[in-house]
């Protein structure tokens, strides 16, 4: 009988990611605490002289601190809520839990106010890595009873010699007065993002059974076929026949054994026993 393949293929499903393509990398914002100086609720042209969330650095009393600016003080409502800071002439500072990493694009922005009825000192914002400026602005100047939008920009390289220091700001003012609203800072990775989508490609790991050749013998089978076969152990069963006395013989009548393979061989000798009772002459 031909040998043919009869177990179904293995095959084996295998999951791929495959680039598609180069994502735009978005700015991430890093996180402020009490950014837009709301923390601290007050009333109407109310202040304090603290900021919750930064420290102040002054030694003169209220020279820095949150402010409620009274209706009609500015020429539009302030950038980002209803508070301010203030500074007279002094500084905030907050420390970041970010720190400075490479390759990374940072922007900071802040809303700088000119309060009416004082003339306008002059500002600075400055961006730190650990103790060191790594960034500063002190422009635009605002109008009197505006506020104007300023940023500064840094980027660090792999090389930055601040690189995992933390981030800190610092706003200050050079008199009376300066006001500072909704600060902000982000951070822009300069390393393209590669877009990814998993794929299922299918990979056959033999020859589908409709594909099998059929063979006549071993010998002609092909590299990738085999075929096993057990060896066959022949049994020999030995009986007793009862064979008649023949003319000439001395011994008395008696049984002889003679064995008899269950195989083809035992067959042939069986055959040749009866050729050989056929040519005996009978007893008379």
């Amino acid at each position: 009988m031909p040998a043919t393949a009869s177990e179904s293929p293995e095959s084996a499903t295998t999951l791929f990611s495959i680039p598609t393509g180069f994502s735009e990398p978005q700015p991430v914002s890093l996180s402020i605490l009490n950014p837009s100086f709301e923390d601290d609720v007050l009333g109407g042209d109310g202040s304090v002289d603290y900021v919750t969330g930064w420290q102040i650095l002054s030694s003169s009393l209220w020279s820095v601190g949150t402010y409620r600016p009274g209706s009609g003080l500015y020429v539009a409502h302030v950038p980002d809520g209803v508070n301010v800071a203030y500074a007279n002439s002094g500084s905030l500072f907050q420390r970041l839990t970010d720190s400075l990493a490479a390759n990374t694009q940072y922007t900071l922005g802040v809303d700088v106010g000119s309060r009416p009825p004082y003339g306008f000192p002059g500002y600075q914002i400055d961006l730190l890595a650990g103790e060191t400026v790594i960034a500063s602005v002190s422009s635009p100047v605002p109008e009197f009873g505006k506020f104007i939008s300023t940023e500064l920009v840094y980027t660090a390289s792999e090389s930055d010699p601040l690189l995992g220091q933390p981030l800190a700001i610092r706003l200050s003012s050079g008199g009376i007065q300066v006001n500072f609203d909704n600060v902000r800072l982000t951070a822009l990775s300069l390393a393209p993002a590669i877009e990814t989508a998993a794929t299922e490609i299918m990979t056959e790991q033999a020859i589908a059974p409709e594909d099998a050749p059929s063979v006549e013998s071993v010998d002609s089978l092909p590299a990738e076929f085999t075929v096993e076969a057990e060896p066959v152990e022949l049994e020999w069963v030995f009986a007793t026949r009862m064979l008649p006395a023949t003319a000439g013989d001395d011994e008395e009548d008696s049984p002889q054994s003679v064995p008899e393979p269950t195989s083809v061989i035992g067959l042939l000798l069986g055959a040749a026993a009866l050729i050989r009772l056929k040519r005996q002459p009978s007893k008379s």
